[in-house]
């Protein structure tokens, strides 16, 4: 969830890190490292045996259980780092610049906007998931997705809303 961080008249800072999908994230990519070290210990002992007897369909079931459990480290380590580094937003009034950092697949990306260039602070809520999405809107009418919150997190939404719109207005 999206929290204020810091804030002063020139700095708002604003961070929204996941804890608990981070610790079931880590937890899925352990279970998965280990299922895929056990994986490789069991083929060890008896690739010689089950070669000579069932050949090359041995092999091609053997590499499918390889690469389905390799890939399941990979979404779990990519997904843990997405996570844990959540995203972090910036207001800067005296460089008059916002600036948004995520973590992209393989490293952080950046984007930076003028906050002049905001336009106002939009929300969008879907009943069906029970969500609200924060949305930036820019004077382009470009429209930067913030952050996403649970429907029981709406005081929380609110006054992070608020604090946003009150730095852009001082």
């Amino acid at each position: 969830m999206l929290k204020v961080i810091y804030t002063t008249p020139t700095h708002l800072i604003l961070k929204d890190q996941r804890r608990w999908a981070t610790v079931f994230a880590s937890l899925f990519t352990l279970i998965s490292i280990i299922a895929f070290i056990i994986f490789i210990f069991q083929i060890a002992d008896i690739v010689e045996n089950r070669l000579e007897r069932d050949g090359m369909l041995w092999v091609m079931v053997a590499l499918f259980f390889f690469m389905l459990i390799g890939g399941l480290v990979v979404i779990g380590i990519i997904a843990t780092r997405h996570l844990s580094y959540g995203v972090h937003c910036e207001f800067d009034r005296t460089q008059e610049v916002m600036v948004i950092r995520r973590i992209g697949l393989l490293r952080p990306i950046e984007t930076r906007h003028s906050i002049f260039a905001i336009s106002r602070i939009e929300t969008q809520h879907n009943a069906e998931i029970g969500m609200y999405g924060v949305f930036l809107v820019m004077k382009s009418g470009e429209r930067i997705p913030l952050a996403s919150f649970y429907e029981v997190d709406e005081g929380d939404m609110t006054a992070v809303i608020n604090e946003i719109r009150t730095f852009l207005r001082q």
